[in-house]
């Protein structure tokens, strides 16, 4: 047996028509919305749908548009799109085939894949091995350079140091690796983000010419403490999600996200290509 069918119910690996899958959609508004929009267009078995709290709450006294014409049965209000216990018991109660996750909150999570699978459900996404190796923007690096896919010269070394050492000896650490990479790549402006962070969220970029500054060390240092608060990291205990990544900032990269599919043990294929606009963070002078 392969190792990523460990404990998986062999029931999830008989076919099933897509037409006929129940199916539980988990992700946030406007991709609930393109995926019904699918489901309808394809006259596919109408699939059952969460909404989280918040969203509830921004649409007041009207439904939220996406869920407006769906039988009140298939209509589930949870508190967080994160909610796994309460999704997979949604899932149960309702004796559904599979649980459509979009993208982001748990659509990143190679543990709710598994426990997905170990409840007797498809997971409509990569498999947990393929998330684990992606999902976090080191692992994904280091995959990327063993294939010869080039990547962008920086420094994962800190992932590693802040495993190991306290907070002060981290702060430190981040400094010297900061002017070092910039010492090697003179004229560009440094990066500093989580592995596991999405969308941005918590990325310092300290510009070339405060590198040179005689100030260097509280700027690095500050703009360390900004990016472990927007993640949620505190910077007054111990915390071993403290290490981050350091890469040149490159600017005005072109963005493009390509769509790869693949059925099982099938080969994979492309089906489209997706150009975005990038959204430039404030340098820190």
């Amino acid at each position: 047996m392969l190792a990523h069918r460990k404990n998986i119910p062999e029931a999830l690996y008989s076919p099933i028509a897509v037409e006929t899958m129940r199916t539980l959609i988990i992700c946030r508004g406007p991709i609930a919305f393109k995926t019904l929009e699918i489901y309808r267009s394809c006259n596919w078995t109408l699939p059952h749908v969460v909404v989280s709290s918040k969203e509830w709450i921004a649409y007041q006294q009207c439904a939220a548009p996406w869920i407006a014409n769906l039988p009140h049965d298939h209509v589930h209000l949870i508190e967080e799109y994160t909610d796994a216990d309460d999704i997979l018991q949604i899932a149960k109660e309702y004796h559904l085939d599979a649980i459509y996750p979009g993208y982001g909150f748990l659509a990143e999570s190679a543990e709710f894949c598994e426990r997905v699978q170990q409840a007797g459900f498809r997971f409509i996404g990569p498999t947990p091995e393929t998330l684990r190796a992606v999902g976090n923007k080191d692992s994904a690096i280091a995959l990327a350079s063993q294939i010869g896919i080039p990547t962008i010269p920086g420094d994962d070394g800190l992932l590693r140091f802040a495993r190991t050492h306290n907070q002060a000896d981290i702060k430190e650490e981040t400094v010297r690796r900061i002017l070092e990479l910039a010492k090697r790549h003179p004229g560009y402006a440094i990066r500093m983000k989580n592995p596991v962070g999405g969308g941005g969220k918590g990325q310092q970029v300290i510009s070339a010419e405060a590198l040179q500054t005689f100030d260097a060390r509280d700027r690095i240092i500050d703009a360390l403490a900004k990016l472990w608060a927007e993640t949620g990291v505190s910077s007054d205990s111990g915390d071993d999600r403290k290490g981050i990544l350091l890469e040149l900032n490159i600017q005005r990269p072109l963005h493009w996200e390509v769509q790869i599919w693949r059925w099982r043990f099938r080969n994979p294929f492309c089906s489209s290509r997706l150009f975005l606009s990038k959204s430039r963070l404030p340098e820190i002078y």
